[in-house]
């Protein structure tokens, strides 16, 4: 069974340093990489969850047929 690994077990994980350290990827950098794309991430699901929540609540946007998950 396969699981998705923490920020903290892919930094940590000896075959993923392996592969970073063939590309030129220090530890420290990795992790900056993974923390800002965790930053972009709950960013863009933050804007997404207030559209849907505005298009549920905004008459001209269901008169428009706009669905809230689109």
């Amino acid at each position: 069974m396969s699981k998705d690994l923490t920020m903290q077990e892919a930094i940590a994980d000896d075959l993923i340093e392996m592969v970073n350290a063939a590309d030129g990827v220090d530890r420290r950098s990795f992790a900056k990489l993974l923390e800002d794309i965790a930053v972009e991430l709950s960013a863009v699901v933050l804007e997404r969850r207030s559209q849907i929540r505005y298009s549920d609540h905004n008459p001209d946007t269901q008169s428009a047929g706009l669905s809230p998950t689109a």
